[in-house]
């Protein structure tokens, strides 16, 4: 098959489970990717169905491309983003791939930006490429000028372990509602967490708050299995042998740091994920894994966040 052989259409959510599949051809083993999440994604106020496109040949899907390009204070003006691309590995290396990520770049481009982040978006499936990524798939981004940035790690936390230390008495760790979170937020953690938070309330998500002397100094955001909501921390827990939670995101305000809060709050939404059903926690996209390693978290999942500049122009293969 030539690349003349297959052309490009706007994906659709017909789409979704033949991409779930190839997802799943490709990274299953250790990304298996549920129909529900790509729904899901869909229908965040990230999604931009412009930027997302599907390959055919004789009627079959054999690739698909999401990208984004969101205008929001807390981005560069001129970042665009890669959420994922995927080839049908019957048909790799026939220039389907070449064909797709050209279709995006010009679109991207054309809104101005000059940058393109592979995962990492806003409403993001990975958060960057995950190292077992195959050679080919180094290849085909090295070849278009990546540069590579940070690593992270999602990490698993075994919730049938003992979890060591409590909370201080002088706090209180319980769910906290969108009137005393997002000025919080706002205050301390303005932009993506702001924003995600906001969403997650929406849909009846729970996010618990580090509460002193009738002061919130901190939050974590919690998933337990049979949500509605799926949380990043909960997209590949298919792979584990039980019921999986997540955490994150989390943080303090700053005249609560230094004061060992930080693991107390991690080790409370341990704990309230353990009396919710679950035998494992994911923390998801982070670097800081010898700090939740006091807890006993390991890594789990790896991820490289790299980025392309956008040419002007390009040629078509």
């Amino acid at each position: 098959m030539h690349a003349e052989h297959f052309r490009l259409r706007q994906m659709t959510a017909a789409d979704f489970p033949i991409i779930a599949r190839m997802w799943n051809a490709h990274y299953g083993e250790r990304y298996p990717l549920e129909l529900s999440v790509l729904t899901q994604l869909a229908r965040t106020p990230w999604y931009d169905p412009a930027l997302v496109w599907i390959a055919e040949h004789n009627g079959d899907v054999v690739g698909a491309i999401a990208g984004k390009a969101p205008t929001v204070p807390w981005l560069p003006p001129d970042l665009g983003f890669l959420s994922y691309i995927i080839v049908d590995p019957a048909v790799q290396r026939r220039g389907i791939g070449s064909a797709l990520y050209t279709t995006l770049v010009e679109a991207i481009r054309a809104r101005g930006r000059r940058w393109l982040l592979v995962g990492g978006d806003p409403g993001h499936l990975v958060p960057g490429i995950p190292l077992e990524a195959s050679l080919a798939t180094w290849r085909f981004f090295c070849s278009r000028g990546a540069t590579l940035r940070e690593g992270f790690f999602d990490l698993l936390l075994d919730l049938r372990l003992p979890l060591p230390g409590t909370l201080p008495e002088t706090t209180t760790l319980e769910p906290v509602d969108a009137a005393h979170l997002l000025p919080f937020l706002a205050r301390v953690f303005p932009g993506r967490w702001e924003a995600d938070m906001e969403q997650y309330l929406q849909v009846g998500g729970t996010v618990l708050g580090l509460w002193t002397k009738r002061k919130l100094i901190g939050f974590v955001a919690v998933y337990v299995p049979g949500q509605s909501y799926r949380g990043p921390s909960q997209y590949w827990v298919q792979a584990l042998p039980g019921p999986a939670g997540g955490m994150g995101p989390l943080g303090l305000a700053p005249e609560a740091r230094g004061k060992g809060l930080g693991i107390a709050l991690v080790r409370g939404a341990a704990q309230w994920l353990r009396e919710h059903g679950c035998t494992f926690a994911v923390i998801d996209w982070t670097k800081l894994a010898s700090f939740y390693g006091r807890l006993g978290a390991h890594l789990w999942r790896a991820y490289q966040s790299v980025v392309l500049p956008l040419p002007d122009t390009l040629g078509h293969e």
